[in-house]
């Protein structure tokens, strides 16, 4: 296996925490400041690859990180994401998780906000409608609201 950008030493010039099993780096073009993964020392592509202590090990580097991160970039807000597969838009084929400290002032929430402003009085197009209907049948869903 070819080695990623995760995989080599550069790697650690961005790492500001490590644990036994992962690093976190300040992601090197972040959108918001405060941009930082979570990566994984072992090569991995997927979360489902990752083993229980692994996951475990996640939520305990964000219970550590996130607080230190909303304070220093004064954020009340934060995003959690992972992009999995080729077409996800991941750059590295590494398993990487962002966490992204978000604000009022962050230049994302206007739009943000506009969309979710009448959320409750939106009306479910019939393509979602059909995709909601037919995904509760693939899980024996038995609501009924749409």
């Amino acid at each position: 296996m070819t080695k990623d950008a995760f995989c080599k030493k550069h790697i650690l010039r961005q790492v500001y925490y490590m644990t036994r099993q992962f690093m976190v780096a300040y992601d090197i073009k972040p959108v918001l400041p405060g941009h930082s993964l979570i990566i994984p020392k072992r090569h991995v592509l997927d979360v489902t690859q990752l083993t229980e202590s692994e996951f475990s090990e996640i939520y305990r580097i964000i219970s550590k990180v996130k607080p230190v991160l909303l304070k220093r970039y004064d954020a009340d807000s934060y995003d959690i994401a992972v992009q999995i597969g080729k077409h996800s838009g991941r750059t590295v084929p590494h398993l990487h998780i962002h966490i992204i400290p978000r604000s009022n002032i962050d230049p994302y929430q206007i739009k943000n906000n506009k969309m979710y402003e009448n959320l409750e009085k939106m009306e479910l197009s019939k393509d979602v409608k059909n995709e909601v209907i037919a995904l509760r049948k693939v899980f024996n869903c038995k609501l009924t609201v749409l």
